[in-house]
């Protein structure tokens, strides 16, 4: 057995490993790198610690801004002096009496008329046949112009003295031949326009102390007029002057400066009126010279006057012209209509309304309702109780006889009955919301010893009186209460008593005592009570319920008075009667009922 020799492994010689040939890095072009993504990191909401639950928080509703009532007017037609003849109506004061003049049917005579209780009394002429009367004060004064026996016209000032004629005075003129008085205030103090015998031109003026005088208007060249048209009770003159180009409105402080206007964006204007608080209407040409109505008012201390356009009554196409404004800022003018016609409007609320549509009573049908001509506009054409002085025309033809006319503001009314041992505070209140004041009057205390029924009817203007009584909210008339002892409450207008009173803690709940037509404090009617006791502060029904209280409420602009009688009520205060005011010389004139006169 042959044991097989195992084969050697064969010998390996190795070999040598080869250094590494080093690959060359490939040429790489830098790619721009992008800035990065930022994903935010959500913010982990805070860990809230519960806290009691607060008792929630009421928010009180805001108060509703309600459009106002649209005016209501009811139409006095005053009628012609004679037959055919036409009249015309220029002014009215707070008593509703009427300034105006009526054209004799041939055109034979002009005559310049104050119209009261029914009755025309003739204003008479200074020795010619042309009389026209302008304006008419609260006390019944009259300015105007008058035809003289030479033909010249002749500014005047003409005043009530009881008599069938009154008292006529010649107010002259500046130099010149001619003269006009536009309106007269409640002291007297005339302004108008007169012939200057230095200049030919006519010039602003202003009669008080029995003398006329320049106003001092300056104009941009010594050849041009100025011209007043009207005046308020601080002795605040508006009219305009005018360059060989235009007219301008300015406004004459009582001091003696004044602030000349550019106003309405156009090159002319002229003011018209203005009341007690500085305001000026008038006219004012806009970029396309077209004439509109304004509402301004001048800022002593910077000379900036602040402005509103009225607008026309023709979606503000056309023109317009504001003649007048009342203590309330409630204007009067006249405007183009989409008829193309002219037609007087009444601005009040921001609203511009066309007369003809506000008249709900209108016993003889009369149309073609406007306001004085812009050639005479004078400043009291609307008084502080809403009535208006108009024209109208029989048919509405612009071509018609045109008669006076007096719109009255549709006094708010209500009656209510209350049963025996009722509160008279169940009587709702009452709002005249047709006025500029807007009083509200209610009844909030006492007991209906029987059957009772309360009536509440407004007066639509302040009553004739002896006293010079002011007002600062409407008249109310109360009646159906009969000796019960009741709480009368009456809302005043704030602004109106200081710019009257000088402050609103003056006015008192008054009543016209009707044995001598005279103003009295409220308390001062009732009978049987010991004391009358002011209270400045609301009405308090816990303690106050005591016959002769009366009192103030200047949070709520309300006064108050516990009383036991019935009558006209009024907010308001008697006055220290005028003093600057000097005596007319007497003429004579003519006084017409009208039921003497021919229709």
């Amino acid at each position: 057995t042959t044991t097989p020799t195992p084969t050697p492994e064969p010998s390996v010689t190795p070999r040598p490993t080869p250094e590494p040939t080093a690959t060359p890095e490939p040429t790489v072009i830098p790619t721009p790198t992008p800035e990065p993504t930022v994903i935010p990191t959500p913010t982990p909401e805070p860990t809230i610690t519960p806290s009691p639950t607060p008792e929630p928080t009421t928010t009180p509703t805001p108060t509703p801004t309600l459009t106002p009532a649209r005016p209501q007017y009811a139409v006095t037609d005053l009628g012609t002096i004679d037959k055919g003849g036409q009249t015309f109506a220029w002014a009215i004061n707070n008593s509703g009496e009427v300034a105006g003049y009526h054209v004799a049917f041939d055109g034979s005579v002009t005559e310049a008329f104050v119209y009261r209780d029914g009755a025309f009394q003739i204003i008479p002429h200074l020795g010619g046949n042309d009389t026209r009367a302008g304006s008419i004060n609260n006390s019944g004064k009259v300015t105007g112009a008058s035809a003289t026996s030479s033909g010249d016209f002749h500014a005047y000032r003409w005043s009530p003295d009881g008599t069938m004629s009154g008292m006529m005075e010649d107010l002259g003129t500046l130099g010149g031949v001619n003269s006009r008085g536009a309106m007269i205030n409640d002291i007297g103090e005339v302004v108008g326009s007169s012939l200057s015998s230095i200049t030919d031109y006519y010039r602003a003026f202003i009669y008080k102390d029995g003398q006329m005088t320049d106003l001092g208007i300056p104009s941009k060249s010594d050849n041009m007029g100025t011209w007043a048209n009207a005046i308020n009770n601080f002795g605040w003159v508006t009219g305009a002057f005018n360059d060989p180009y235009s007219y301008h409105v300015y406004l004459r402080y009582s001091d003696g400066s004044v602030a000349l206007g550019e106003l309405g964006g156009g090159s002319s204007s002229q003011g018209f009126g203005i009341n007690d608080a500085g305001q000026v209407v008038g006219a004012a040409t806009n970029e396309n010279g077209e004439y509109r109505a304004f509402i301004a008012k001048q800022d002593p201390m910077t000379g900036q006057w602040s402005t509103t356009d009225l607008g026309t009554l023709n979606s503000n196409l056309g023109e317009s012209m504001a003649h007048a404004i009342n203590k309330s800022g409630q204007i009067v003018g006249n405007s183009d209509t989409p008829a193309g016609l002219e037609a007087g409007f009444l601005y009040t609320g921001g609203v511009m309304y066309n007369l003809n549509s506000l008249i709900t009573s209108n016993p003889t049908g009369i149309g073609g309702i406007y306001l004085q001509s812009k050639e005479w506009a004078t400043g009291n054409a609307i008084n502080d109780f809403g009535q208006i002085a108009a024209i109208g025309t029989i048919g509405g033809n612009e071509k018609g006889q045109k008669h006076a006319l007096i719109l009255t503001p549709v006094p708010a009314g209500a009656a209510t009955q209350i049963p025996p041992n009722t509160s008279y505070n169940v009587v709702a209140p009452v709002t005249n919301s047709n006025t500029p004041n807007a009083s509200t009057v209610s009844l909030v205390g006492g007991i209906a010893s029987t059957n009772q029924s309360v009536r509440i009817s407004f007066s639509s203007s302040l009553p004739s009186t002896k006293s010079s009584f002011a007002a600062a909210s409407d008249v109310v008339n109360i009646a159906g209460t009969g000796f019960d002892t009741f709480v009368l409450q009456m809302s005043y207008n704030e602004a109106e008593a200081i710019n009257t009173f000088g402050s609103e803690a003056e006015a008192r709940l008054m009543w016209l005592d009707p044995d001598d037509n005279q103003w009295k404090p409220a308390v001062a009617g009732y009978t049987g009570g010991s004391s009358q006791q002011f209270i400045n502060r609301a009405y308090d029904p816990s303690r106050d319920f005591q016959l002769g209280n009366h009192g103030i409420d200047t949070v709520n602009n309300t006064v108050w008075a516990v009383i036991n009688h019935n009558g006209a009520f009024a907010a308001g205060k008697v006055l220290p009667a005028p003093t600057r005011d000097p005596s007319p010389t007497p003429s004579g004139g003519v006084l017409r009922s009208r039921s003497d006169l021919r229709r």
